[in-house]
């Protein structure tokens, strides 16, 4: 099996109606919703007798990862851990994977999940000193998946998302390939494939969109953090605005880079937009995996 720990890139830095799937109302469970030092959205989860810990919520991730310190608490029978190169934003690295039992938030329950072990780089440290793990996208396809900035919640419902989740939003149809949530957008009639990308702070433009937007001009250089601790360098664009779907877009700062895993996805000549979390963060995005629609 192929496996991608795409984001947690670190800068120096339809419309319509959802319908649950048996057309009742989705029962919600709300658990608090953290922004670490680095900028990053985690939350607490139960992890096959672990409790509370921190979790970096990633749709740009196809498995969760734990650091490797705790493989000693979990107790995982050596025969059960499995070695793979795994594809990472700013290239491939040698991990240890298995699967576990349960991985709980807020009671909302996934059973038998794969789990990358990896350390993650000292930048993402929490203030109490924790090294957060990934929730991926192994976990969050199972639920309408609604993070609430403006109360700072994070809510999850089994099925499809209820219709009170999407009122008001502007929406936007997405597909499931290669494990990423996949949607387009347009630059002034420039089409670009773009993947949601919440384990990412900010959004990333490959070389292949930016030569296109002739007017386009780069500002400074900013230092590029992977999952594995790799560093690149990236050119910040300020205050580009696009259609997302069928709605405008502007964004205060995109970065211009050709990270290794946009040719391991497919990108290298082929126009790309990574989209990060912090454009949503004025208010809510809620992620219908079962109806495939994104609300903002």
């Amino acid at each position: 099996m192929k496996h991608t720990l795409f984001s947690l890139v670190v800068l120096g830095l339809a419309s319509g109606c959802a319908n649950t799937a048996n057309g009742a109302e989705a029962e919600f469970s709300s658990t608090p919703m953290m922004i670490s030092p680095s900028g990053h959205v985690y939350v607490y989860a139960d992890i096959q007798g672990i409790k509370d810990y921190p979790l970096i919520v990633d749709t740009g991730t196809e498995s969760g990862v734990l650091p490797e310190s705790i493989l000693n608490i979990l107790k995982i029978p050596e025969k059960s851990l499995i070695s793979r190169e795994i594809p990472t934003t700013t290239g491939n690295a040698e991990m240890l994977t298995a699967y576990l039992k349960e991985t709980s938030i807020s009671g909302k329950v996934a059973s038998d999940l794969e789990y990358i072990f990896y350390d993650m780089p000292k930048s993402l440290l929490l203030t109490n000193g924790l090294e957060p793990g990934i929730l991926g996208h192994n976990y969050l396809r199972n639920f309408c998946v609604e993070f609430d900035f403006t109360n700072s919640t994070f809510n999850l419902a089994e099925g499809g998302c209820s219709t009170d989740k999407s009122y008001g939003l502007r929406a936007v149809p997405f597909i499931i390939e290669n494990k990423q949530i996949k949607t387009t957008a347009s630059f002034s009639g420039i089409k670009a494939e773009v993947h949601l990308d919440t384990g990412g702070r900010y959004t990333l433009m490959n070389n292949a969109l930016f030569e296109q937007l002739n007017h386009l001009k780069m500002g400074e250089e900013r230092n590029v953090s992977g999952a594995t601790g790799n560093k690149m360098t990236v050119k910040e664009i300020q205050n580009l605005s696009y259609e997302l779907g069928r709605h405008k877009i502007q964004e205060k700062s995109i970065y211009v880079g050709d990270m290794p895993i946009f040719e391991e996805l497919g990108y290298k000549d082929t126009p790309f937009l990574n989209l990060g979390i912090d454009y949503f963060k004025s208010g809510k995005l809620v992620i219908d995996y079962q109806n495939r629609n994104i609300y903002f």
